[in-house]
């Protein structure tokens, strides 16, 4: 019964003490986490994934946020401890061009086959 009480007595403390969002900090919470990637899920955001990891991202961002960091403060922050993986759009360095210009490269070339293999003459006999 004691249990019982104290744990009552612990989530309403938690509760009350919880600092609610204006709009503005919401939108940008919403934001920040739509930006990043899940370490837990497979091709997931933070804000759509419903892995544990995802709900303490969630809860990080959303106490950076109240206490006034910047959008590339708190995502520096969680790069620093993730990694670059855990932006769901890499950042265009010199590291990643493959990745953001490769496809370009790779349609280009297609084209460029597909164009010389229409123009050469068919062998018809």
């Amino acid at each position: 019964m004691r249990v019982f009480l104290l744990l009552t007595l612990l989530m309403t403390s938690l509760t009350l003490s919880a600092t609610p969002m204006s709009a503005n900090q919401r939108h940008q919470y919403e934001a920040i986490a739509a930006e990043l990637r899940c370490p837990a899920s497979v091709n997931l955001t933070v804000q759509e994934s419903q892995a544990p990891i995802a709900f303490e991202l969630k809860a990080r961002i959303a106490e950076r946020v109240i206490e006034g960091a910047s959008r590339d403060t708190i995502i520096a922050e969680l790069e620093a401890r993730y990694g670059p993986q855990i932006r769901y759009r890499p950042a265009l360095e010199a590291s990643t061009w493959l990745l953001w210009f490769g496809p370009v490269g790779l349609f280009c070339l297609l084209a460029a086959g597909v164009f010389v293999a229409a123009r050469r003459p068919s062998k018809s006999e």
